[in-house]
């Protein structure tokens, strides 16, 4: 390096943001040249006089900064959106090229019934945009036609085989996409169907295998209200038994417990022989004394 080179990047290597290569490039130089040095010292003492300097922003600014701070979060909300992220999803790394078509196909459906809603669907009465309270940046909502509950659907759009396309796309997403936030959103949109036997049965095959934690919650969410069901029982009560992240074995008690079953009581016991979590002990027992039984198994 010679000395202009070395000039230029002395800021940088006060604050440390240089590579490991080019640090020893300039050492070697300010080894060898008295003026480098010098310049160094001079770059390290302004520096020291900046940091140690207090400057009380004006509120105007202040103001400015956060208005645009709430603009910048609403335009990043809308672009993390999931039907965003499926158009992500499109570029898979070659692993996953197989899926691009799926991707694709799911981009097609959802132009298509956003146009023919448009086209059909009864204007509807105006609503307020959002809960009091919440805020304006977090609201991020998928076409229409998903978005809606099933008894509110528009006529004749119930059982259109675009919306059961663009179904099975979202059950294959929550299953196989390699972005756990896209697998996380499908799931959201999906949660208002797990009445319907395979959207439930993707619920259940994500709390048992897929890696993060965040999306098993998520699966948890919306499998609570089919404590009934045996199968949903018993993959809730695998989650609270072994599931290696304590907020979702938590979680998964929670929705077992709801339903003061003294089913549970032999579970309960064994989650109490067997885990050192304090917590999960400490739910476990408030439970069993509910159900008038004993701590521990026999």
């Amino acid at each position: 390096m010679n000395c202009e080179q070395v000039t230029r990047m002395l800021s940088l290597l006060v604050y440390g943001e240089l590579s490991f290569d080019q640090e020893e490039a300039i050492h070697r130089h300010l080894d060898e040249c008295a003026g480098c040095r010098a310049a160094l010292e001079r770059t390290r003492v302004l520096h020291a006089a900046l940091d140690g300097a207090l400057a009380e922003p004006p509120p105007a600014l202040l103001a400015q900064c956060r208005l645009e701070l709430d603009r910048e979060l609403a335009k990043a909300a809308a672009e993390n959106s999931l039907w965003r992220n499926i158009c992500k999803w499109a570029k898979l790394p070659p692993a996953n090229a197989w899926l691009r078509p799926a991707a694709a196909l799911a981009l097609v459906i959802a132009g298509f019934l956003a146009g023919r809603l448009i086209q059909t669907a009864p204007q509807p009465v105006a609503t307020p945009a959002v809960v009091s309270g919440a805020p304006s940046s977090e609201i991020v909502s998928p076409p229409p036609e998903l978005n809606a509950a099933p008894a509110a659907a528009a006529p004749g759009l119930r059982d259109d085989p675009g919306i059961a396309a663009m179904r099975r796309i979202l059950l294959r997403t929550a299953e196989e996409a390699y972005d756990p936030g896209l697998r996380l959103d499908s799931l959201e949109t999906l949660r208002r169907y797990t009445e319907a036997p395979p959207v439930r049965k993707t619920f259940l095959q994500v709390l048992r295998n897929d890696p993060n934690a965040g999306v098993r919650l998520k699966a948890i969410e919306g499998l609570q209200s089919f404590t009934a069901d045996n199968e949903v029982r018993s993959a809730l009560a695998q989650a609270a038994q072994s599931d290696s992240d304590p907020a979702v074995r938590i979680q998964a008690l929670d929705a077992l417990i709801k339903q003061r079953d003294r089913s549970l009581v032999g579970l309960l016991q064994r989650i109490m022989d067997t885990t050192s979590d304090e917590d999960i002990r400490e739910i476990c027992s408030e439970a069993l004394v509910q159900m008038g039984a004993s701590a521990g198994s026999f």
